[in-house]
């Protein structure tokens, strides 16, 4: 790297040039498409803002963090599940929990085929946290909503996802289990030795 910066130095103001131009590709994020518009933005950025004191560390980082909210938000919030697939999603998207369908062909089927109903906005589980590591975001909610009046939003049990983005598409989707009798399935004997390494 030393050597590639003193060689654009070299070359004065084609040097200059050059730099802005090596700077800009080397810390270039990914585009993120338009967040569909289909409510009002006030709804939206519910959706779609990540809660205050939420931290992403680099611009890439961000990209990925917008690209799985505006995602979550157009496909489950609004069930616009061709476009937002279309829009977010690798073709060889793959989900590892075993009870739903990997493929964004194959899920986006499942789920046009199941019954699904997108949630109203008051139906809707607040975001809680959300947390990015690399190409990995990971996305926190109430597992029960709504709660009983006077509840905090925070209390009581929560339902974590995390993604895989890369090239500005979701490649990859892990949730978590659940305890109690909630209903997780069980880790395939073949899946369980390498489970704790996403």
């Amino acid at each position: 790297m030393p050597a590639v910066l003193g060689a654009i130095m070299k070359a004065g103001a084609l040097g200059i040039v050059l730099l802005s131009w090596w700077v800009q590709s080397a810390w270039a994020a990914t585009p993120v498409p338009a967040v569909a518009t289909t409510e009002p933005e006030s709804i939206r950025n519910l959706r779609i803002q990540p809660p205050t004191g939420s931290v992403a560390h680099s611009a890439q980082e961000e990209a990925n963090l917008r690209i799985v909210l505006q995602w979550h938000y157009e496909f489950f919030d609004l069930g616009q599940f061709e476009s937002a697939s279309d829009k977010y999603m690798s073709e060889s998207f793959q989900q590892n929990d075993p009870r739903e369908p990997s493929g964004r062909a194959r899920y986006v089927a499942a789920f046009k085929g199941n019954g699904y109903v997108p949630k109203k906005p008051a139906e809707r589980p607040p975001l809680l946290a959300v947390f990015t590591n690399g190409d990995k975001v990971m996305t926190v909610i109430p597992s029960e909503w709504p709660k009983p009046a006077g509840v905090a939003a925070e209390s009581g049990p929560i339902h974590c996802n995390m993604y895989r983005v890369v090239n500005g598409r979701i490649q990859a989707m892990w949730v978590s289990g659940e305890v109690n009798g909630g209903g997780g399935a069980p880790i395939p004997a073949a899946a369980a030795g390498s489970a704790a390494k996403p």
